[in-house]
C-alpha cells in the first residue's frame, strides 16, 4: 500500500540522526520557532513561528503520503518548481514585512495598513512617517489605517510566511524521499532468517534414517526361478 509505505519512511526519517537529508528536514522544521528571538517574521511572532513549523510537518506528512511511489522526473520538476517558490515567496514575505511592519520599542512589531484614514490623511504632512503617526496613537494601527487594509495586512503577512516555510518543506521532503528510495535496500530477510530457512531446504542425510524410503533387495523383485 502506497500511503502505508510512505509513512514507514516519514517515520524512519523523522527518527533519523545520520543522514543528511533527515538532519536538514528537521532542522527546517525547526527554524521557524527560532523567530522567537529574532523578530524576523511577522508579528505575533509566537503564533507565526509555531504556525510554520507546524505548516512544514502537515506538507511533510502529505508527500510522503500522496507522493512517495511518484515518478522520479515528476519529483525532480516538483522539487525545482518548490525551490523557485521559496525563493520568490521569501523575497516578497520579506518585502512586505519591511513595508508593512513598524518596530515598536521593547515590544513586537506592528502591522500597518495601505490605505489611511480620511480624517489622518488630510492632516498627515509629507514629513510624517508611519512611525510618528502610530507613536501619536499609542500603537494602535487602527487609528492610524483603515479596519480592513490593517486586518488584511495581518491576514495575509502570517499566510505568506507559511507558504515560504511550505515551500521549502516541499523542496526538502522531496530530496529526502528521493534520496532513501535511492540509498541500499535493507534484506527482506535477517541473516538468521535466512539461514533458517535454507537449512529447511537442504535435503535431509540419508544415513540419519530420517525420511528414508525403505530399501529392497534386487533378487526380491526377480521372478522366481522354476526348478
Amino acid at each position: 500500500m502506497a500511503g502505508s509505505g510512505g509513512l514507514k519512511a516519514f517515520r524512519a526519517l523523522m527518527t533519523d540522526v545520520k543522514n543528511f537529508g533527515g538532519l536538514a528536514t528537521k532542522g527546517a522544521v525547526a527554524a521557524p520557532l527560532v523567530d522567537n528571538f529574532v523578530k524576523i517574521g511577522p508579528p505575533p511572532s509566537l503564533f507565526v513561528s509555531f504556525g510554520a513549523s507546524l505548516t512544514q510537518l502537515i506538507t511533510l506528512i502529505f508527500i510522503f503520503h500522496f507522493w512517495y511511489e511518484t515518478r522520479r522526473e515528476v519529483l525532480d520538476r516538483r522539487m525545482r518548481i518548490s525551490l523557485v517558490a521559496f525563493v520568490s515567496l521569501l523575497v516578497v514575505s520579506l518585502f512586505l514585512i519591511n513595508f508593512f511592519t513598524v518596530p515598536v520599542p521593547n515590544k513586537e512589531r506592528v502591522v500597518i495598513g495601505y490605505s489611511m484614514l480620511p480624517t489622518v490623511a488630510s492632516v498627515v504632512s509629507s514629513t510624517d512617517t508611519p512611525d510618528k503617526l502610530l507613536e501619536g496613537a499609542g500603537w494602535d494601527a487602527k487609528q492610524v489605517y483603515t479596519k480592513t487594509s490593517v486586518v488584511l495586512m495581518e491576514t495575509l503577512l502570517p499566510m505568506l510566511w507559511f507558504a515560504t516555510f511550505s515551500a521549502l518543506s516541499l523542496f526538502l521532503g522531496i530530496f529526502a524521499m528521493v534520496q532513501r528510495s535511492d540509498g541500499p535496500k535493507e534484506p527482506d530477510l535477517k541473516p538468521q532468517q535466512a539461514q533458517q530457512q535454507h537449512a529447511r531446504c537442504e535435503p535431509k542425510d540419508e544415513s540419519s534414517g530420517k525420511n528414508k524410503k525403505p530399501e529392497f533387495a534386487d533378487d526380491e523383485f526377480n521372478e522366481p526361478e522354476s526348478f
